[in-house]
């Protein structure tokens, strides 16, 4: 396979992730540990990756940013969407 192709499966992958995310997102509750990895997504993304509260702060995994691309988008879309997940 080209870099070509490496691009369209890429790109192809993402959207099908975002597309699953937009429906999903407002189907889905929390889970019990959400907060953490959606607060460390959230300021990640804003470039402030460190540890607010040391030991109560479960999340450092920097793929955990992925989970703010379809919430993001799906603010973007809906600017008075107002979430009550702590974040």
């Amino acid at each position: 396979m080209g870099l070509k192709w490496y691009y369209i499966i890429s790109s192809l992958l993402f959207i099908i992730y975002l597309v699953n995310g937009l429906i999903a997102i407002p189907q889905l509750s929390l889970t019990g540990d959400e907060g953490d990895h959606m607060n460390y997504a959230i300021r990640f993304a804003k470039m402030h990756p460190e540890k607010v509260k040391p030991f109560d702060d479960a999340s450092t995994m920097p793929m955990s940013v992925l989970n703010t691309i379809p919430r993001a988008v799906e603010q973007l879309a809906n600017p008075s969407l107002k979430k009550l997940t702590g974040v």
